[in-house]
């Protein structure tokens, strides 16, 4: 398995981690290049994927961002996937080391990230990958 920077052919494989692993049905491949193309462009997005035999397998997208509250800067993880039949070996905590080692290099103090309620099986994974449950996040829809 390599883990390595994403790049506009693997988009295909990211649009079908979305849409069946995250269950967003409704999206399509043209909607996530367009957004992907719109990440490059501001810098301060990245997303990586886990390629297996040829096949993207995961994927793992996060911004840098900055709080008043936080000191420096800080990484949100935005999306991670794990094709099914990969999950459990070990191809998420792979991706998320990787994350982690990248934040360190940018000396980031924190790395956050947000999961639906109904994943239950995604929270026992980052809790035992270490992080914590600290907030909840809220939403309005306009």
């Amino acid at each position: 398995m390599i883990i390595r920077k994403c790049e506009l052919s693997d988009i295909a494989g990211v649009y079908e981690l979305i849409k069946n692993e995250l269950g967003y049905p409704k999206i399509t491949e043209n909607d996530v290049l367009k957004r992907f193309e719109l990440m490059n462009s501001l810098g301060n997005y990245n997303v990586l994927v886990a390629e297996n035999d040829g096949m993207i397998c995961g994927f793992i997208s996060t911004v840098k961002e900055i709080s008043l509250e936080v000191d420096g800067e800080f990484l949100r993880v935005i999306g991670l996937a794990v094709k099914t039949e990969y999950q459990r070996n070990g191809v998420g905590s792979t991706l998320l080391r990787a994350v982690e080692k990248s934040a360190i290099e940018h000396k980031f103090g924190v790395i956050t990230l947000s999961s639906n309620f109904k994943r239950t099986e995604a929270h026992k994974f980052y809790e035992k990958q270490g992080y914590q449950k600290t907030s909840f996040t809220f939403k309005k829809y306009l």
